[in-house]
Formats: structure tokens, C-alpha cells, sequence
């Protein structure tokens, strides 16, 4: 196997469609629903109306027009692709133990950690990169569909310098970082959960949580529980901000951890 790192993510692909599927029907829709729009209603859409381009003071979506419409579609995608990413990291580990492809992916010459690495790769770094990048072409050709469709989008259009739409990536660039940083352990942990379940990956990945918020809840009449999960699943839309956090970097160090755990259960756990 001359590059096992290729051959093991185009595996992922091949095997889990809905990763490359999924995001590319969401941006789809939004540019048939973008055409559309234009075709049968594009001369009562009023876009009008005092707009401000130019650098971002403080990094606010408001103050740049482009950056609101490209984080508004960004978004609705992301909620997409990371749905599927989520399940797939889910699925994962489980499915080929499941199916029994682990005995042949194992008499290859990949170890375990590659194995995984590469899978945890794949769902938060490889597919939201590329999802990052359907996402700027779609909104580009909304942009520009707009823009010739529309009579009072042109005035917008032509508002929009290289400033704001260089701004506007940064931003989207930062917003991404931020996002996959953040999530990091939530993604280890599925694939803990994925490793080292034997039914129904869903169950054992929520219910730990479940049961401990509503057993705190019960027992001393309070919600720390319910409180980490709703700040550890809030998005963190500020890079710098996050990079100062120190709970994000305790939960690389827990990303660290898991996938170690991971990796070497994986090497025991073939169900045979």
C-alpha cells in the first residue's frame, strides 16, 4: 500500500456517502431555491436601501453585508454536514466490527492509530473543510445569480468591494477554526462511545449525561450538568476568544486522551 492515508480516507468515502452527499444536496437546494427565486419573483425583490461596506471594527456579522448572507447559508449547510458528521463518527467504529470489515482492514498493513486518526480526521477536519468550500462556491453563485437577476441587487453588488469579501472569509475562516477546535471532544467521544459499544451507539453516547443531569437535578436541586453540555455544544463564532479559553484547551487535552483510548481498544475489540 504505497500511501495508506489516502487509501484509508477514500475507504471513509466509499463506505459513508452520506458525507459528501448530504452537504452537496443542502448547497444544491439553496442554489435551485437562489435560481428560482430569480426567475418567477426576481423583479419584486427590493433590496434597497443604505448599505456600508468596509473593514469589520470588532469582527461583528451585522456590520458586513457579504459576511451576514455568507454566514447565513454557511449555517443552515453546516447544520447539514455536521449532523452527518456526528453520525458518522458515531457509526464508525461500531458498523465495521458490526459487519465484520474490521477482520479485513486489519490483515492490511495500517496500524490501529492511523485507522483512527484518519477517521477522526475525516470528520472534523477533512469533510468540514471541504464543506467550507461548497459553501463559499454556493454562495458565490447565489451572489452572482442575484446579481443579474435582480435589479436591486446590482447596487448591492456593486457596493461590495475586494475589503468586504476579503473580511467576510477571514471571518468565515475563523468561525470554521474556532468550530472544530471547540468540538473536538465531542467528536472523540463518539467515537469512544462508537469503539466501545456493542448495540445502539445513540444510547450509549447520550444516556451517561442523561442520567447524571437528571439524577444532579433530583438529588441537590441543580443543573450543573445540563449547564456543561449546553456551554460545551454552543458554538464559538470568535477565534481569538476561543483560543483564550482555557476550557478549550482542556478539551484537546480530553480529545488526546479519548482517541488514545480509542486506538487501543480498537486493537481488542473485533467481537470475534
Amino acid at each position: 500500500m504505497k500511501n495508506p492515508y489516502i487509501t484509508l480516507v477514500k475507504r471513509e468515502f466509499w463506505e459513508h456517502r452520506s458525507l459528501w452527499i448530504a452537504p452537496l444536496v443542502a448547497a444544491g437546494f439553496f442554489v435551485f431555491a437562489a435560481i428560482c427565486a430569480v426567475l418567477f419573483a426576481g423583479n419584486r425583490m427590493d433590496f434597497r436601501g443604505p448599505v456600508h461596506f468596509g473593514p469589520m471594527n470588532g469582527g461583528h456579522v451585522g456590520e458586513n453585508p457579504v459576511l451576514l448572507g455568507m454566514a447565513a447559508l454557511a449555517a443552515q449547510i453546516f447544520l447539514v454536514s455536521a449532523i452527518t458528521c456526528f453520525v458518522y463518527l458515531l457509526d464508525c467504529l461500531y458498523s465495521e466490527r458490526k459487519d465484520r470489515s474490521i477482520l479485513f482492514w486489519k490483515s492490511l498493513p495500517v496500524s490501529d492509530a492511523h485507522t483512527v486518526l484518519v477517521k477522526f480526521a475525516v470528520g472534523m477536519v477533512i469533510v468540514p473543510i471541504a464543506v467550507f468550500m461548497v459553501t463559499m462556491l454556493a454562495y458565490g453563485l447565489i451572489w452572482g445569480t442575484m446579481s443579474m437577476g435582480v435589479p436591486s441587487f446590482r447596487s448591492l453588488s456593486a457596493a461590495a468591494t475586494h475589503v468586504s469579501w476579503w473580511d467576510a472569509l477571514q471571518s468565515m475562516l475563523g468561525m470554521l477554526t474556532a468550530s472544530l477546535l471547540w468540538y473536538a471532544p465531542v467528536g472523540a467521544w463518539f467515537m469512544l462511545v462508537s469503539v466501545a459499544s456493542r448495540r445502539a451507539p445513540i444510547l450509549m453516547a447520550s444516556m451517561p449525561f442523561v442520567a447524571l443531569g437528571i439524577a444532579e437535578s433530583m438529588l441537590f436541586r441543580s443543573s450543573y450538568v445540563w449547564q456543561f453540555l449546553g456551554y460545551r455544544l454552543r458554538p464559538q463564532p470568535d477565534l481569538m476568544r476561543a483560543l483564550a479559553e482555557p476550557n478549550l484547551w482542556l478539551g484537546l487535552v480530553a480529545t488526546a486522551g479519548m482517541l488514545y483510548l480509542v486506538i487501543r481498544l480498537r486493537r481488542y475489540r473485533d467481537d470475534t
